[in-house]
């Protein structure tokens, strides 16, 4: 934990899981320890979903409901079967936002007619997918309104100064 908080103090800002990865459970202890100190220290807690047990939506939303304090970032917006889930998480918990990238465009829309521009962080998974197609699916989606808000705004916010 102390490696975290060094690097938080030398400028990083904030902490991304990656279930694959690391191989951890969304409700694990070390993981709760993580969420409390992004919380204590100002930084978004960003983390993808797989579909295993220890890494998924449900846990998510666990993970929010006990720190609600800690801004949740939810990668893909779920991605593919978990779409619905996330939207339904991030309706549900103030702290849990959605990023967007690989996600659909439909379900994109859905979000955002569910829950508005303030819930949605732009997200382009480069180099596996480019920049200005993700760009262009929240273009379309939004044309100027709200537009600002979803690739800039709402990450910058979430930042430490």
């Amino acid at each position: 934990m102390e490696d975290f908080r060094k690097a938080i103090a030398q400028g990083k800002k904030g902490l991304k899981l990656a279930p694959l990865i690391h191989r951890f459970s969304l409700t694990s202890n070390a993981v709760k320890d993580l969420a409390k100190t992004c919380a204590e220290l100002g930084v978004p807690f960003y983390t993808h979903v797989v579909f295993h047990p220890d890494a998924s939506t449900e846990k998510v939303a666990i993970l929010a409901k006990e720190f609600p304090r800690t801004t949740i970032i939810l990668g893909h917006m779920g991605l593919a079967p978990a779409d619905d889930l996330a939207i339904e998480c991030a309706f549900q918990h103030d702290n849990v936002f959605l990023e967007t990238s690989v996600s659909s465009y439909l379900i994109v829309k859905e979000a955002l007619r569910r829950l508005g521009t303030g819930k949605l962080i732009f997200g382009s998974e480069f180099p596996l997918y480019h920049p200005h197609l993700e760009l262009e699916k929240i273009r379309i989606l939004l044309k100027e309104e709200g537009f600002e808000q979803v690739t800039s705004k709402n990450i910058l916010a979430m930042l430490p100064s």
